[in-house]
């Protein structure tokens, strides 16, 4: 190489060098927000599961209220009332029954 082709080789050289030292960094960072949202995307998965078992605990909850509700609705309107009435005077009648 003469001088001038030494300095041009060179400072191809140093360019492609820092070319790639700037691809590395920036790699690194892709890599790195990969990272971060894998992370991210992580938590809210988790966070997602739990709102998912927090609905189903209230759906269970409201569907057991709605039940109870119709009970209580059933016990209020009189006929489960009688019922319960008429088989406490049938427990009683047996009851004396067996005393006699």
């Amino acid at each position: 190489f003469n001088e001038n082709e030494r300095r041009v080789y060179n400072d191809s050289k140093k360019l492609f060098e820092e070319e790639i030292k700037t691809l590395k960094n920036t790699l690194t960072m892709r890599e790195e927000e990969i990272y971060a949202l894998k992370s991210t995307l992580s938590k809210k998965e988790k966070e997602i599961e739990n709102y998912e078992i927090l609905v189903s605990e209230f759906k269970k909850d409201l569907s057991q209220a709605q039940e109870d509700s119709s009970y209580y609705n059933v016990y209020r309107s009189g006929t489960m009332r009688d019922i319960i009435r008429n088989l406490a005077q049938e427990v009683n009648l047996v009851t004396c029954l067996t005393q006699l």
